[in-house]
C-alpha cells in the first residue's frame, strides 16, 4: 500500500505488532546552496539515511539532523530514509504490556534548510 503521509506504523490502527526496518524513499529537488542541512522532525526510533545511492547518516537521538551538503546537489536528488524501531512491538514481556511504547516510524516534519554563504 501506499501512502501519501508520514504516520506511526505501531498505532492500534496500523501495524502495534511491527518490529523491524521501515524504509521511505522519494526524490526532491533543490535550489543552489552552500550548505544543506537534513532535519527528520520525529523519528520512532533509529534512522539510516542514504542520499542518491550513498550512506550519508546514521541518526540514533533528537535531534535527527545531519549536514548532507557532500551528497546532495542542486536540481533532482533522491533519499531514502530506513527506520529501525526496538523489539517492544513484537516481544512483550509482563513489564513492557503495561507501559506505553513510543511512536514508530518516520513522523516527520521532514525538511531540507538550504543556506548560502
Amino acid at each position: 500500500e501506499l501512502v501519501g503521509q508520514l504516520f506511526d506504523v505501531t498505532s492500534p490502527n496500523n501495524f502495534p505488532d511491527f518490529t523491524g526496518i521501515i524504509t521511505y524513499e522519494t526524490d526532491f529537488k533543490l535550489p543552489q546552496a552552500s550548505k544543506y542541512i537534513l532535519n527528520l522532525g520525529e523519528v520512532g526510533e533509529t534512522a539510516v539515511v542514504y542520499i542518491n545511492g550513498e550512506k550519508a547518516a546514521h541518526l540514533i537521538c533528537n535531534p535527527y539532523t545531519a549536514d548532507i551538503t557532500d551528497f546532495v546537489k542542486s536540481g533532482d536528488n533522491k533519499i531514502k530514509v530506513e527506520v529501525a524501531n526496538s523489539m517492544v512491538y513484537s516481544h512483550r514481556d509482563e513489564f513492557s504490556k503495561q507501559v506505553m511504547a513510543p511512536r514508530s516510524g518516520l513522523l516527520g516534519l521532514v525538511k531540507i534548510e538550504c543556506y548560502q554563504n
